[in-house]
């Protein structure tokens, strides 16, 4: 080798040596050392970078190998020992990225051997071809091949290995090019000629060869002749065979040869389930149109050989063979589908294949008959029209297109057909007979068909089409056996799976020869073949359904129906709810009548018998619809027309009845049920019409009935209902007046044999007569017809009453009642008028009889009832009458003849209810004797003269319940019917004149007079005149009104005279009106109303004189002469007379006659009368008299008085001696008033007596005011405002003001904090006071700042006044408008208001106030106290001061009672904006405390219940216990009783409560009147609330005696309810629960009791919580108004383990955001799907729980619950530990225990968390005993409760302390009272575990045993504890216990959150069925596991069974 650098060549030498030695002996650091001395030489020495290429190799050093070798290889690239060293490195690497390196290796190794070593360059080139065949580098690979081969040609070496690997490389590729198939055809020439090839590879290699020839698209006879060559070869080889069975299924069947069924048995020999075989033999049974074999086979093998398009196409065609055409379909379609996939295909071969399948489409949906499939099928086959086969598709589109009834096209086709076929074409030939047939050329068809059919004889559907148009020809060739019968048989014969030539048999066996039985299999075969043949389908149930055989029809209607698609069978569905409604099940018909729309929405039958389904439901308005839809579809469909008018008066609109009636009539004008109807409808007019007393409308409408039905009567005068509808329309007026029924009816109706249109007036009696008449004609067709018996007989009743003959008529009642009776003995109508009837005719106990049997027939009969106690009334039994009575009043509250009873019994005895009882009947409905009844007590109370028109009585009956209008109604209708009773009309008219309204009256009393003309007495006419009389002459028709009061003789009543006389003045005829001397004849006349009579008409007669004089003279006879209004008359007529002083003279002496003169009103007048006589002294002297007795004289009014009164008599010294006396007399004299008051009075005296001085008067004033301060000093401590502004003014009276201010400024100065607004400005005052102004608002600014947030008003207010002083106004209102303004939303009114002030002040007025005008007007309503005093403050800054306090003031007086604090406030403040003083509860104390004396009972209770507003209890208490001294009735006594121990237990006396409330007490008063039912309630919830149980059972025990007599349902559900609430506080929760239960199912309307009955059964068993969350959606469902229904069903379903609680919990908290109860139910629903999420094995990261939690701890905290506040401080932490933010839990606990006022329980339960956090976290170390014992201590100091302990189980248990665990849990149980069913299955699963690994092994299962025993009686049912029952039974191989408690587990685990628990039980299941080889069983869990996503699916998968 050549050296390349300097150095020593021996040492080199000699170290190169030392190298290779050490690389031999695998030193290979020594070997790199020797080589590093070598290249220190000799820098490019090529074998020591070799040998360090090798050293670093093997030392794992890759880039340092790879540098030196390519290093070595730049010093010498034409040495090989580098190159050999590189490839051989990296042959060995494993990296990617060697390998193309590899590559150009071996070529730069090939270029140094070439021609040097052959065999290596052999080698070398081997290697490369692989590594480019691994790489993908096939070219390459290929090019180094055929080098190799040429080497090899070269050297006579044998290339059959590189042939084989050529041919192995191109076969693997998917796409080779022209040269690449040239190669391999090479490649399989070369090894197939090859003798040195092995019968294995010579298999493999012609087997490539041959799939090369198919791929490559040779000529099928090259492939045929290989595969015979092969087979030849290998006889036993399937490929060859395979390849000559896929030519030969290229070929149409009928071409099919039989060397080709050799190759398909060969190959079934061989291959048992061959597909390609299977298709062979498919094929040939296809060419013997053997079709169902062929489908048979087919089938077969397209399951095995799906990608063989050969063979879905002879599918399809034997599909088609069968009719099978949706089959047919889809085998074209998997075709098309799989030719899409051949990609290898020439194109042409690809297009006559798809051509074939769309022809074998086309053919399907042609067969089919569907209309849009045959528009399908035509759209194809115009595709392929210009081919070669284009006449057959002609004949196909005429086909089609016949079938679309479309001729003139058919036509056009035929033609063109024709044009292109031969004559003798049979397709042509059959295709116009089939046209000619369409077009009804019957005989020409005929010809057409007979021709070609005897020229294709084979051809079943010519035959069939031939057998057609014999049908069509009629009834003679339909019966030619050898024409029809022959046709379709030999078309059966040739075609056997044509439905429609066996549905044609069936017409034929069916209707023509009635051979019902052959006719029905043949139906039944054509609807097997095809059974989307509607015909064949709708024959086959017709003949079902003919032959009764409705279950079966129903099941075929019932299979179509199933698989049919939608919008398709409408025969079916159309006939399948026929049968429905003929079954009577409505909704199904309905839905199948939809479904049959869907079909085809415009068909107007299916919309009529739509509609007929709704009607048979009862959906008559649905029903409508429907039918309406038939009319538009069809509009002259009559019978959708009469429905549509039947269903309009069903549903009572009868109106627009008659008019739809009217429009059928027009259309057909004699269609009897239109007739029919339309009477009917004008008969429910006649009867509405009565009901509402419109007499003249119901009299019009029977007319019309009796028109319309007489018509139909004579056009059928057979049909009963006309007549009886005939007969109700002559009857229905029978109510009515004589005078008012006047009918004109057809004569043909009077005398059947008069057809003319000629009518006949009738009156009321003659048309009753008719009615009996047509009643019996109805009686003459059906006589056994009980209804129309009962109507004959109530209509001869009805004619009795206005028949002089009453008796005869009343017998015949009798018979035919009896008839009816006799013939429906169960009907109680019949008995009810046969009981009516029977009493007209006197006989009492053949009624009393049969009312009693209509009751005993129909016991809810309210009828019978009613009657039965107006039977017992006429006869004078009052009690049995009321008991009846009130029967019908319990049955139907709203039956009005039942109260009219319940009227006249009051009547009767003459109760004052009377009136009110016929009141509440004309309030019911309008009835003739209510409405006269009513109106008579009405014009009794009237005209009462002796009745107090100011009692409650009379306000109520006549002015509260506006009698006059209610009676005047009344008595109007009743006088309509009953126009002859002139005792009506005269009641009618009182009342009308009233009412004012005169007119009307003088009409109706006319009416009255005219009816007493012939028949009323001297009396009834002279108060009828007199009536008349007295309107006529208020209607200014004066002379009529004299004459009348004329014609009253004789003519002696007051009232007469006075009606005379004023007529007489009314006409101005005075002195006739004198002339009535009525008045002097009055003796005595004394009465005022007299006198002023006698003086008007004297004063008219200008006689002045006497007319005084009389009246003076009348008065003085008066004695005594007491009464203001005499004296004021006597002194009125003196004045007219100028006798002044007389007149005052009598006044003086009256007032003094008064003893004792006290009253204010006495002295006025006596003063009054003295003043007017100019006698002053005297007055004033009286008056100071009268004061001067008053002792003592203190009250402020009586001192002003005396002052006055002697100020008048100028004694001023007396009057202020007597003031300074009163004030002196006041111990202590410390109010403000007093010593004000005493002041006024010295200085009075100082000014005006001469004794007193100056000097004396300051020394009094002062001594007044030391007193004064002395007094305030006194108080401690002194932080009253008004304290020290008393004492500042004393201060200022004694004129030390320093003083008086420096104590305000430390007093204020000790208040801390000083926030408040008043005290803030008392100190502001005092500092200005002192001149020290700037401390006072330097401190204020400072206080006010410390306020954080600063957003109240107040608060804001007083810091602006402070910087405003301060003139520092930037500061002040900027800074309030930014912070109002980053409120979002700004609603608060507080809010509001302080931006409003900023924004003033910073004068931008208008946005402050129209802003907020604006939001408190969008508040609907706008009820709240702070809104509208918000709005008031808006509009007063806005000026508009009248729509503020109005619209307060208007809201407040809208509330009552008014007696909130709040509403009484808002409403005094707006009240004193407008100057309308008035108090809150504080006032009202205070005035009720002012009423002396105080002994009135309701004042006592006023006070009482304002104190307890107050929350001043004992006070409250105090007063209800004056009150019940007071109380008047025993009643009223109870009620109080309930107040005080309401009061006592506020106060927190119990024991007061219970004494107060005790049962004795209330039975006592409840004793001699109606109970307290309320304190009995109250009573009840005392005892429950205190656990008494003895004291709650005896209220509600009492309650039951007394429930009757409450309103029924109210008393009901409470007392349930309590009820179970005693059950519960007795420990019978199961009791409890189950009556919820009950009222829920007697009271399920009532929403509220379900919201009731979920909380209850939640807090009483959390075991049924499913059932509470049921309750909780029902009420959520029925009764939305409750707030706090949204919060139960949260909770509910919380509880209940639900996947929506979350989401129901945030409804609740979106609906109701105010309350904290729905944030913290919130809070527990998402800390459940936490909980839920970490079993899934996806732990929670959201703190949303812990951040809702928070939210609640501040809220909570501040308004003081502290409770909730607890509790939300614990789900903080729970919820942080539950998502892993344990430091952050820590730091919160810190936080909450650094509060004073925590509570202890919180603080020792978050300490415990604290210790369970640090031992999550790791501070404890696991297994460390003194870590554990650490913990132990931390957890037994902090464990108060069971929480702890279980901790301390669960830290034993992982430390391996297992007895310690135990004992812990033990610990747990005895420190719970309730959820110890949890720790028990803890402590069964830890004994479980504990088990397996201990020793004491019966011991730990007895502890199993028993935990679980015990768990199961806690909670039965628990699917964890059936859980851990069985695995105890399989630890104990008691398989089949086990077997039961996991199968009773999986039933139990119902709820969401059993998810995981039910995995763990299927799986234990399976396992011991998989024991007992139990594989269905296995197969079931395992379905369910699949179906619930089961999460050990995948190991019941493996016990599953292997199909």
């Amino acid at each position: 080798m050549m050296a390349t650098g300097g150095g020593s060549n021996k040492e080199i030498k000699s170290l190169l040596k030392s190298a290779r030695e050490a690389i031999r002996n695998k030193e290979y650091k020594e070997a790199l050392k020797h080589c590093k001395g070598v290249l220190k030489q000799d820098k490019g020495n090529y074998n020591a970078l070799v040998f360090i290429g090798i050293a670093a190799a093997e030392m794992g050093q890759p880039d340092q190998a790879v540098m030196a070798y390519k290093k070595a290889i730049e010093t010498d690239s034409q040495q090989l020992l580098a190159w050999q060293g590189l490839s051989g490195f990296y042959e060995k690497s494993e990296k990617e990225e060697h390998k193309p390196e590899l590559i150009g290796t071996y070529k730069s190794m090939l270029d140094i051997l070439q021609g040097k070593d052959q065999k290596k360059w052999t080698e070398t080139a081997e290697k490369l071809v692989q590594v480019c065949i691994v790489l993908g580098n096939i070219k390459e690979a290929l090019t180094y091949l055929k080098s190799l081969i040429d080497e090899a040609s070269k050297t006579k070496g044998d290339p059959l290995t590189y042939w084989k690997q050529v041919a192995d490389i191109l076969v693997d590729q998917k796409t080779l090019t022209e040269e690449d198939t040239t190669q391999l055809q090479q490649a399989y020439m070369c090894i197939l000629h090859s003798s040195d090839l092995d019968q294995q590879d010579h298999l493999k290699y012609y087997s490539g060869y041959i799939k090369h020839l198919q791929k490559s698209g040779v000529d099928d006879s090259e492939i045929i002749k290989e595969c015979e060559k092969m087979h030849e070869l290998f006889p036993n080889e399937v490929m060859p065979l395979q390849g000559l069975a896929k030519i030969y299924l290229k070929c149409q069947p009928e071409s099919l040869e039989s060397n080709a069924v050799e190759v398909y048995d060969k190959l079934l020999a061989l291959q048992e389930n061959s597909g390609l075989a299977l298709l062979g033999h498919g094929q040939r049974k296809l060419k013997d149109k053997s079709y169902l074999e062929a489908r048979k086979l087919l089938l077969q093998g397209t399951e095995r050989e799906k990608s063989n398009v050969y063979g879905w196409l002879y599918l399809a065609k034997s599909h088609l063979g069968l009719h099978d055409n949706q089959a047919a379909e889809s085998s074209c379609s998997e075709g098309v589908k799989q030719l899409k996939t051949k990609k290898s295909l020439q194109p042409d071969v690809v297009t006559n294949l798809k051509k074939s399948f769309s022809l074998c489409q086309a053919d399907a949906l042609l067969d089919s008959g569907i209309s849009n499939n045959v528009q399908t099928a035509i759209q194809i086959y115009e595709k392929f029209l210009d081919g070669e086969d284009s006449v057959m598709l002609y004949c196909k589109l005429v086909q089609a297109y016949v079938l679309l009834q479309d001729m003139t096209t058919a036509q056009q086709l035929c033609d063109e057909a024709v044009s292109k076929s031969s004559d003798d074409s049979v397709d042509v030939m059959a295709t116009q007979g089939l046209l000619l047939m369409g077009n009804q050329k019957l005989t020409e068809a005929q010809q057409k068909l007979i021709q070609a059919t005897q020229s294709a004889g084979d051809v079943g559907l010519y035959h069939y089409w031939l057998g057609r148009v014999y049908w069509e020809m009629g009834e003679e060739t339909r019966k030619d056996k050898v024409k029809y019968l022959g046709s379709l048989l030999k078309a059966a014969k040739l075609d056997p799976y044509y439905s429609n030539t066996f549905l044609y048999l069936g017409h034929y066996y069916w209707q023509v020869i009635q051979e019902k039985s052959k006719g029905k299999k043949c139906y039944q075969k054509a609807y097997e073949l095809n059974p989307h043949n509607e015909a064949a389908g709708a024959a086959l149930g017709d003949v079902y359904l003919q032959t009764g055989e409705e279950k079966a029809a129903k099941e075929l209607y019932l299979t179509v129906t199933s698989e049919a698609a939608a919008g398709t069978a409408k025969w079916a569905w159309l006939r399948l709810g026929l049968c429905y409604l003929k079954l009577g099940e409505a909704n199904n018909a309905i839905a199948s009548f939809q479904a049959a729309l869907r079909a085809d929405p415009k068909d107007r039958h299916c919309w009529e018998c739509l509609g007929e389904a709704y009607m048979a439901r009862g959906s008559l308005t649905a029903a409508l619809k429907a039918f309406t839809r038939g009319t538009e579809l069809d509009p002259s469909a009559v019978y959708c027309m009469f429905q549509i008018a039947a269903i309009k008066q069903s549903l009572g609109a009868f109106s627009e009845a008659v008019a739809e009636y009217h429009v059928i009539l027009d259309v057909s004008s004699d269609y009897i049920p239109a007739l029919k109807g339309q009477g009917e409808a004008y008969v429910c007019l006649a009867k509405a019409s009565l009901q509402q007393f419109f007499t003249g409308r119901a009299v019009d409408y029977v007319q019309l009935a009796v028109r319309v039905l007489a018509r139909a009567a004579r056009l059928k005068p057979d049909l009963a209902c006309v007549w009886k509808l005939l007969g109700d329309a002559c009857t229905l007026l029978h109510p009515l007046d004589s005078q008012l029924v006047k009918i004109s009816v057809p004569v043909s109706l009077m005398e059947p044999q008069q057809k003319n249109g000629e009518e006949m007036e009738q009156t009321k009696t003659e048309l009753q007569a008719l009615g009996a008449r047509c009643y019996g004609r109805a009686v003459r067709i059906q006589g056994d017809c009980a209804s129309l018996w009962h109507d004959l007989g109530v209509n001869y009743y009805h004619q009795a009453k206005d028949n002089t003959n009453k008796a005869q008529f009343i017998v015949k009642s009798l018979q035919c009642l009896k008839k009816a009776i006799s013939l429906d003995s169960g009907n109680h109508a019949h008995w009810t008028a046969l009981g009516v009837v029977a009493v007209d005719a006197n006989q009492p106990k053949l009624a009393q009889h049969a009312f009693i049997k209509s009751i005993q027939s129909e016991p809810q009969n309210v009828v019978a009832w009613t009657n039965l106690g107006t039977l017992y009334l006429s006869e004078g039994n009052a009690t049995l009458a009321h008991e009846a009575f009130k029967t019908s009043q319990s049955l139907d509250p709203a039956y009005v003849q039942c109260w009219i009873g319940q009227a006249l019994i009051a009547e009767t005895i003459g109760s004052e209810e009377t009136m009110d009882l016929f009141r509440h009947t004309t309030e019911l409905a309008t009835h003739m004797e209510s409405s006269i009844g009513y109106a008579h007590w009405v014009c009794k109370t009237l005209l009462d003269t002796e009745l107090d028109k100011k009692s409650d009585l009379f306000r109520f009956n006549i002015v509260q319940m506006n009698a006059l209008p209610a009676a005047m109604v009344a008595i109007g209708k009743y006088a309509d019917c009953a126009a002859s009773d002139p005792c009506a009309h005269s009641m009618f008219g009182l009342l009308l004149e009233r009412q004012g309204l005169y007119k009307a009256a003088e009409k109706v009393y006319q009416r009255a007079s005219d009816l007493l003309q012939e028949t009323g007495g001297k009396d009834e006419k002279n108060l009828a005149y007199a009536n008349h009389a007295r309107t006529l002459c208020m209607c200014d028709r004066h002379e009529e009104a004299v004459k009348k009061y004329q014609s009253i003789s004789p003519l002696i009543e007051y009232s007469d005279i006075l009606g005379l006389a004023v007529a007489l003045y009314k006409m101005e005829d005075f002195s006739a009106s004198y002339q009535v001397k009525k008045y002097q004849s009055i003796s005595p006349l004394i009465e005022y109303s007299d006198i002023l009579g006698l003086a008007v008409a004297l004063y008219k007669m200008e006689d002045f004189s006497a007319s005084y004089q009389e009246a003076v003279k009348k008065y003085q006879s008066i004695s005594p002469l007491i009464e203001y209004s005499d004296i004021l008359g006597l002194a009125v007529a003196l004045y007219k007379m100028e006798d002044f002083s007389a007149s005052y003279q009598e006044a003086v002496k009256k007032y003094q006659s008064i003893s004792p003169l006290i009253e204010y009103s006495d002295i006025l007048g006596l003063a009054v009368a003295l003043y007017k006589m100019e006698d002053f002294s005297a007055s004033y002297q009286e008056a100071v008299k009268k004061y001067q007795t008053i002792s003592p004289l203190i009250e402020y009014s009586d001192i002003l008085g005396l002052a006055v009164a002697l100020y008048k008599m100028e004694d001023f010294s007396a009057s202020y001696q007597e003031a300074v006396k009163k004030y002196q007399s006041i111990s202590p004299l410390i109010e403000y008033s007093d010593i004000l008051g005493l002041a006024v009075a010295l200085y009075k005296m100082e000014d005006f007596s001469a004794s007193y001085q100056g000097e004396l008067t300051i020394i009094v004033c002062v001594i007044a005011y030391e007193e004064a301060v002395k007094k305030y000093q006194s108080i401690s401590p002194l932080i009253e405002y008004s304290d020290i502004l008393g004492l500042a003014v004393a201060l200022y009276r004694m004129e030390d003001f320093s003083a008086s201010y420096q104590e305000a400024v430390k007093k204020y100065q000790s208040i801390s904090p000083l926030i408040e607004y008043s005290d803030i400005l008392g100190l502001a005052v005092a500092l200005y006071k002192m001149e020290d102004f700037s401390a006072s608002y330097q401190e204020a600014v400072k206080k006010y700042q410390s306020i954080s947030p600063l957003i109240e008003y107040s608060d804001i207010l007083g810091l602006a006044v402070a910087l405003y002083k301060m003139e520092d106004f930037s500061a002040s209102y900027q800074e309030a408008v930014k912070k109002y303004q980053s409120i979002s939303p700004l609603i608060e009114y507080s809010d509001i208001l302080g931006l409003a002030v900023a924004l003033y002040k910073m004068e931008d007025f208008s946005a402050s106030y129209q802003e907020a005008v604006k939001k408190y007007q969008s508040i609907s309503p706008l009820i709240e106290y702070s809104d509208i005093l918000g709005l008031a403050v808006a509009l007063y800054k806005m000026e508009d001061f009248s729509a503020s306090y109005q619209e307060a003031v208007k809201k407040y007086q809208s509330i009552s009672p008014l007696i909130e604090y709040s509403d009484i406030l808002g409403l005094a403040v707006a009240l004193y904006k407008m100057e309308d003083f008035s108090a809150s509860y504080q006032e009202a104390v205070k005035k009720y405390q002012s009423i002396s004396p105080l002994i009135e009972c309701s004042d006592i209770l006023g006070l009482a219940v304002a104190l307890y507003k107050m929350e001043d209890f004992s006070a409250s208490y105090q007063a209800y216990e004056q009150a019940l001294q007071l109380a008047s009735n025993e009643a009223d006594k109870s009620e109080i009783l309930s107040a005080m121990g309401m009061v006592a237990y506020k106060s927190g006396n119990t024991e007061q409560a219970k004494t107060r409330c005790s049962l004795k007490k209330v039975g006592m008063c409840c004793q001699l009147s109606s109970p307290s039912v309320d304190g009995l309630f109250a009573l009840c919830s005392l005892g429950l609330v205190l656990g008494d149980v003895t004291l709650a059972t005896a209220a509600i025990t009492e309650l039951q005696k007394w429930q009757d007599k409450e309103e029924g349902e109210t008393i009901a559900v409470d007392l349930g309810f309590l009820s179970a609430m005693i059950y519960a506080l007795q420990g019978h929760n199961d009791l409890a629960c189950r009556q919820v239960a009950k009222l829920l199912k007697r009271h399920s309307h009532r929403g509220e009791l379900w919201n009731l009955s979920a909380e209850l059964t939640l807090q009483l068993s959390p075991n049924q919580a499913q059932k509470s969350v049921s309750y909780s959606k029902t009420a959520l469902e029925t009764f939305t108004s409750c707030k706090d229904i949204p919060l139960v069903n949260a909770v509910c379903e919380t509880a209940a383990g639900s996947p929506d609680c979350l989401k129901s919990a945030q409804k609740s908290v979106h609906l109701f955001p105010d309350n904290l109860n729905n944030w913290a139910t919130l809070v527990a629903s998402a800390s459940s799907k936490c909980t839920w999420d970490s079993h899934g094995g996806i732990p929670s990261k959201s703190n949303t729980a812990a951040k809702i939690a928070r939210f609640i701890y501040q809220q909570a905290t501040k308004t003081g619950q502290s409770k909730l506040s607890n509790w939300s401080a614990g789900q903080v932490v729970l919820s942080l530990v539950q998502c892993g933010r344990l430091d952050e839990a820590l730091r919160f606990c810190e936080k909450v225990e650094s509060d004073d006022d925590i509570d202890s329980e919180l603080n020792s339960f978050l300490q415990l968390l604290q210790v369970e956090i640090l031992y999550l976290n790791g501070l404890y170390r696991e297994g460390d005993v003194t870590d554990i014992q650490s913990v132990r201590n931390a957890v037994i100091d902090k464990a108060t409760t069971s929480q702890g302990w279980q901790f301390l189980a669960e830290v034993y248990k992982n430390a391996g302390l297992l007895a310690a665990a135990e004992v812990c849990y033990r610990q747990a149980l005895q420190r719970v009272s309730s959820n110890q069913a949890v720790i028990l299955l803890r402590l069964a699963h830890l004994a479980l575990t504990t088990y397996k690994v201990s020793e004491e092994k019966e011991k730990w299962l007895n502890l199993a045993q028993e935990a679980i025993t015990e768990a199961l009686k806690l909670k039965p049912g628990n699917p964890v504890a059936l859980l851990l029952q069985g695995l105890l039974h399989s630890q104990n191989s008691n398989v089949k216990h086990a077997k039961r408690s996991f199968q009773q587990a999986l039933v139990a685990s119902h709820q969401p959150c059993d998810f995981f628990m039910r995995s763990v039980a299927r799986l234990q299941l399976a396992k011991i069925l998989a024991a007992k080889k139990d594989q269905d069983s296995i197969k079931v869990l395992l379905q369910e596991a699949t179906e619930e996503c089961d999460p050990n699916l995948k190991q019941l998968q493996a016990m599953a069974p292997k199909d």
